[in-house]
This record gives structure tokens, sequence and C-alpha cells, in this order.
């Protein structure tokens, strides 16, 4: 496909990962955006491949309008190697606190992501190859399938939270002390652009940020702020009037094949959520390989990635310049925290 080259840095869609209660608090170091609850959904995140997994060295940059870094530019794009230390920092956060509640003499189920070799279909692929379309779709069947065959939970509730309904309320009560200390043991800090987080600063959620993010502040930096740069490059990249015409012009390509959405990556959420209630069935996968095969025939036949490549880097140019200092603090936070992930936890990397 002509479009190779340039679909590696693209990232046209963003899904959210349906975490609750603990496990979604756990994943993210125990942080909450400020007003938000327990039961909300961590970030959106998406996939590309920017760099390759590992490749997270700060290279220097000027001012005036540099492009980023290869490790800035994923966590713009969360993609690439952003995408894959997050969820490795996610599991070492959960064995960690895993091993501190077990301390406690408490059960804590960790809920430990997938290993990037197997299919995710939290992730909107890249376009790859008509070929690929046409045997597996977007992979969100196989990433179902998956799930159920190796006994994981595809709904919203995890294992660990299903322990925790199995308390009285006085149970439960005394467990969230252990797991995050008392009401009293959280700090409200904000992010870069002003977000307002609330950080646990107290039982096991609040050692593991200090054990693994060097503190509490350096843990929502880390967990958070890349979700929030990326949200904010990306809304400035949906403003552009580029990026509008290029959606649209794929729009219209799918109407006329029967397909009613206004983006990839609507159609590709759809089509998750589907998967989701219904389980991995061959009618849905059967709906998902006629959406995907007349999105990617529609991309080409627009020149979608190419567009849209082209406005992200324009866009990127200046948010780069903008954003420089908070992004390589972004950088160095995330570095450190895999090197102490890495070391506290053997062999986290193959889990």
């Amino acid at each position: 496909m002509g479009n190779e080259r340039a679909d590696r840095r693209t990232r046209l869609v963003r899904h959210s990962r349906g975490m609750t209660a603990a496990a979604a608090l756990l994943a993210a170091g125990g942080v909450l955006l400020a007003g938000c609850t327990a039961s909300h959904s961590s970030p959106p995140r998406k996939q590309g491949a920017i760099a390759r997994p590992g490749q997270l060295s700060v290279t220097g940059q000027g001012g005036s309008g540099a492009v980023p870094s290869s490790f800035s530019q994923a966590i713009l794009n969360e993609s690439g190697p952003s995408t894959l230390t997050i969820d490795e920092l996610n599991n070492a956060s959960q064995l960690l606190t895993q091993r501190c509640m077990q301390a406690k003499h408490l059960v804590f189920y960790p809920l430990i992501l997938p290993a990037a070799a197997q299919p995710h279909s939290l992730f909107y692929p890249l376009y790859g190859s008509l070929a690929q379309r046409r045997a597996n779709g977007y992979g969100i069947y196989a990433a179902s399938l998956h799930q159920v065959q190796s006994g994981q939970s595809t709904g919203s509730s995890t294992t660990e939270d299903k322990y925790r309904r199995s308390m009285s309320k006085a149970q439960q009560a005394s467990y969230d002390r252990a797991l995050f200390g008392p009401a009293s043991a959280r700090r409200n800090l904000a992010l870069a652009g002003g977000l307002p987080v609330n950080v646990p600063v107290g039982g096991c959620a609040g050692q593991v940020n200090r054990e693994l993010y060097g503190s509490p502040a350096n843990a929502a930096q880390v967990t958070s702020g890349a979700s929030m740069l990326s949200l904010y490059f990306m809304r400035a990249v949906e403003q552009e009037p580029q990026y509008q015409q290029a959606m649209s012009n794929w729009s219209r390509c799918m109407s006329g094949q029967g397909y009613h959405d206004p983006n990839p990556y609507t159609a590709y959420n759809a089509l998750s959520q589907k998967m989701a209630t219904a389980g991995p069935t061959h009618s849905v996968r059967k709906l998902e390989i006629s959406v995907a095969v007349a999105d990617f025939q529609c991309a080409v036949k627009t020149g979608l990635v190419t567009r849209i490549n082209r406005t992200q880097d324009d866009v990127m140019r200046h948010f780069g310049a903008s954003f420089e200092g908070v992004l390589l603090r972004q950088v160095s936070l995330t570095e450190a925290a895999l090197r102490r992930a890495r070391a506290l936890v053997p062999g986290l990397a193959g889990k």
C-alpha cells in the first residue's frame, strides 16, 4: 500500500478501557481526576507504531517548532512505546499492590494487561493491508475470542471488583483503608494544563506510587499526564479544516457502501461495543470484516492516512514547541518509572 510509510505514524481513533472501581484506580496509580468517581473508565488510549517498544531515549530538541523526539511523539499519539510502557507500568503497579496487600494478610487480585503480542481490541489497528482486513477485520473478534479462551473477563467487572462486592460494608471499608489509606490520605494536585487530580498517599496505593514513581505527584504525571497531553493534541488536530475535510470525504465514501459513520473510530467503537455485548459471535465477526474492508478501501480512495499525517505533523510542530518542557519531563519520569518497575518485578516485560 502506498500509504504504508505515512500509516506508521497515524493515530485516528480513541477507545476507552472499561475498568471499574479499585481496578481502574490501581491501573492509574490510584489517581482520580477531580470530580470523577471510581467507576469511570481510565483515559482513552490508541495504537500506532511511532517507534519500536523500548526506544525511550530522549533526543536533544530545540524549540521554535522542532518536531518532538520519537517517544514524545508517541506520548502525544498514545502509541507505540508509550502504549506498551504504560501497560507494563500498570502490570508492575498491580503486582506490587498485590505484594503489599499480602504483607497485610489481605487478598488482592491484580489486573494484568495482555502481552503486546496478543490481539487487543482496545486499540484501533493500523491500516496494514487489505488482505489483513479481509482475513481478520479490525482484530476485535480475535481479541474477544482470546479473552474468552484465556478466562479473562470480557465485561466491566474484574475479579477484584467481584471480590470487593462479596464483602460486607464494614469489610469493604477496612479493605479500602488498607488499599488507599484513610480519606484524609489523599492530595489534590494539578497536571500540565491545570487539570486537577486527586492522588492517594496512604495505604498500598500510596506505597506503590512512591516505590514505582518516586512520589504521588510523579505517579499522577506519568499515569494521567500523557493521556491529557494526547487529548489536547488530538483536539487541536480535530479542529484543523484539513482533518475535518479528510473525515468528511471518508464518511461520504462509506455512505456509498451502506455504512453511515462520521469517522473510522466511530465505526470501530460501535463494532467493539457489539462484540462486548454479544461476545465473539460469527455474525458480528462477519459485520466487522465487512466494515473494516470498506473502511480500508475508503481510506485508500480518499487518501485519508496521508492527509491526516500531514495535519498531525503540522500541528505537532507547534504543539511540541509549546509543550516541550512538559514532554521532556513526561519522558524522563516515564523512563525512570520503567527502570524501577523492571528492577522491582523481575520478568515484567514478558508478563
